[in-house]
């Protein structure tokens, strides 16, 4: 496409389009989590990329609205933030229709389940139904992982065209984890050559040693693309790749058919 002085123009109108004081609230929002649980407006302003008034001012108005809390030197966030989640989680179908279902797979394999979705470059966890037996990664409905660290991303990413692989390629982090983490593209595109074609992942000690998940994706029936990944992790120590692939894969297909039968 040819480019022309008027499309010059349309980006421009686009940007005035954007609130900046609602852009410059949600870089804030995105600051706060499991490694900075409260900040002061220094640190906050820092991590958003804010400047300290900005910071201040933005912070004064999430306290106002019951959204922080300020205990005299640092801010936090309250409960009152999950409405902004919570809102658009429980209008999904996929949320009311899988939710029982891994909470119904967790309880019988005794092994925690989870469903996510892709967000590039990330998978963003939107159902977690723990079982007795606890593992060591704090994660959540909400929690976003890089996309190549877990056997959802990969399973998802290995259902996407050419074309959305390289939109992948040009923002994921090489950020190191385990011993196990890929961190050349080469490596990654293998692992999701590998997934697409086996319609399951398998992945083992990439995000935390101890830890292998395994992962099949839920399909939108009509229009046959994957919306979603259905997911089991267990303890290294508990479940060989072997035993996991035999006892696991078969459960973990039912359930995804479960699903995807529910959402038709």
């Amino acid at each position: 496409m040819a480019w022309h002085p008027e499309m010059k123009s349309d980006v421009r109108k686009a940007r005035k389009t954007g609130v900046q004081s609602f852009e410059r609230g949600l870089a804030l929002l995105r600051a706060f989590g499991a490694e900075r649980t409260a900040m002061t407006t220094a640190e906050a302003a820092s991590a958003a990329g804010l400047t300290r008034a900005a910071a201040r001012r933005l912070l004064m108005t999430l306290q106002q609205q019951g959204y922080a809390h300020f205990d005299g030197k640092r801010y936090s966030l309250t409960p009152r933030v999950l409405e902004l989640g919570f809102a658009w989680l429980s209008a999904q179908p996929l949320f009311g229709v899988g939710e029982p279902v891994a909470k119904q797979l967790a309880e019988r394999l005794n092994e925690t389940v989870s469903i996510g979705t892709l967000d590039i470059p990330d998978v963003v966890y939107l159902v977690r139904a723990l079982s007795s037996r606890a593992l060591h990664l704090r994660v959540g409905p909400g929690t976003r992982i890089p996309a190549h660290t877990s056997s959802m991303g990969l399973i998802l990413l290995g259902t996407l065209e050419p074309s959305q692989l390289d939109a992948f390629f040009k923002q994921w982090p090489r950020r190191r984890y385990t011993d196990r983490t890929p961190v050349e593209e080469s490596e990654v595109r293998s692992l999701i050559a590998d997934a697409g074609r086996d319609g399951f992942c398998y992945l083992r000690g990439v995000m935390e040693d101890s830890i292998a998940g395994l992962s099949v994706p839920v399909r939108d029936r009509t229009k046959g693309r994957a919306i979603a990944a259905l997911n089991v992790s267990t303890s290294l120590q508990r479940t060989s790749p072997e035993e996991a692939l035999a006892k696991l894969l078969p459960e973990l297909r039912a359930a995804a058919q479960s699903i995807e039968a529910a959402l038709r």
